[in-house]
């Protein structure tokens, strides 16, 4: 008995000893939880992108834009130094300084929201000092379309090797790449040549405040794309080759201005490669503004013999209406027919094209 009564007293011991700690944890009291809310950083009235591209020496004064009610947001900056905490000033402005050129990453949290940002800083003049670069491209500027896997990789690796010896951002140099790459793929009849120009627009036009040949890059997808009016702005004004075809095919007149190469020079001088065709193309248009129809025939005739329809849906929509405006000077019945076709195209740049000229003719 004395042992039954000693194990009882241990277990009401027991149990009073526990019991408001087992109520409580069953009952638990409400805890204030710092509620997480989308929270993002604005540049100049504009949200800022995940990725971006700033100068050497600027002062980033950013708007801290977050969910009202949620929690109170930070900003964290890391490089290669550490991690360190911004001060938010009020209205909601962090200034961020760009001292050194580099790669650096933003954090905009509010509780367990995360908004990361990477921020790419450079120099200006990195861009223009690119004394080799023409090299490589003069080089395959007369046979680009004989590529073979081998040579197209020896012309990558001269090419990136020039960029990186420069110093340039890896975002850029990876443009670059994805650019020629798109370039081979198109002439290879690689079906994903649209994803590489793409892309490599995608990176590149975060670089063309700084950088000619980013912008020629960024203005030459647009016009494979058939997007004339943004293509226009890019090359600012008609003097280029490409500009005078862009301004063509937005049915507009140009001037002449006769040249053989397959690559442009604009600006800083940085040549471009484009494909076959589309030189070919800027040619054609040069020969119809310099009333040389026949000539504008025959490589119209060159270029058609070289796409294939179900691979350059863009091209053979620009390549009928170059047939369009030579035909007008020697068939005019049916390039009216060929315009009023060309109406209905799905690109709008072209259909709006055909119906400007259309109403000239309309209007005499």
């Amino acid at each position: 008995m004395s042992i039954a009564k000693y194990l009882e007293d241990i277990s009401d011991r027991y149990f009073e000893s526990v019991a408001p700690a087992a109520i409580s944890y069953s009952n638990p009291k409400p805890e204030i939880t710092s509620k997480a809310g989308e929270v993002y950083l604005s540049n100049r009235g504009q949200r800022m992108e995940d990725i971006a591209v700033f100068e050497l020496g600027q002062i980033l004064n950013l708007i801290v834009v977050s969910t009202p009610g949620a929690a109170d947001p930070t900003v964290e900056i890391q490089d290669n130094i550490g991690r360190n905490l911004l001060k938010i000033n009020s209205p909601g402005i962090v200034s961020v300084p760009c001292e050194r050129s580099g790669v650096f990453h933003l954090m905009a949290c509010s509780g367990g929201y995360i908004k990361r940002y990477e921020i790419h800083v450079v120099e200006k003049n990195q861009f223009s000092q690119l004394p080799d670069f023409a090299q490589p491209i003069h080089n395959q500027s007369e046979n680009s379309w004989q590529w073979s896997q081998e040579s197209f990789e020896l012309f990558q690796i001269s090419v990136e090797s020039i960029l990186r010896n420069s110093n340039l951002p890896e975002l850029f140099i990876r443009g670059i790449k994805e650019y020629h790459l798109g370039l081979f793929h198109e002439d290879k009849r690689v079906p994903d040549f649209r994803h590489r120009y793409q892309t490599a627009h995608g990176f590149l036009r975060l670089f063309i405040p700084f950088s000619d040949i980013a912008r020629l890059i960024c203005a030459y997808y647009h016009y494979c794309a058939n997007e004339f009016e943004v293509a226009s702005q890019l090359v600012q004004g008609n003097g280029s080759r490409m500009g005078k075809a862009i301004s063509f095919f937005k049915g507009h007149a140009v001037t002449n201005c006769s040249s053989n190469k397959t690559y442009i020079k604009q600006g800083s001088g940085l040549p471009l490669l484009l494909n076959m065709s589309d030189a070919l193309t800027f040619q054609a248009v040069e020969a119809i503004t310099d009333g040389r129809y026949e000539h504008a025939s025959e490589l119209a005739a060159t270029i058609q013999r070289n796409t294939l329809p179900s691979h350059d849906r863009e091209r053979v929509a620009r390549l009928r209406l170059l047939d369009a405006y030579i035909k007008f000077q020697t068939d005019r019945t049916a390039s009216i027919s060929l315009f009023e076709e060309l109406r209905h195209s799905p690109w709008q740049s072209i259909a709006m094209a055909s119906e400007t000229h259309l109403k000239k003719i309309n209007h005499g």
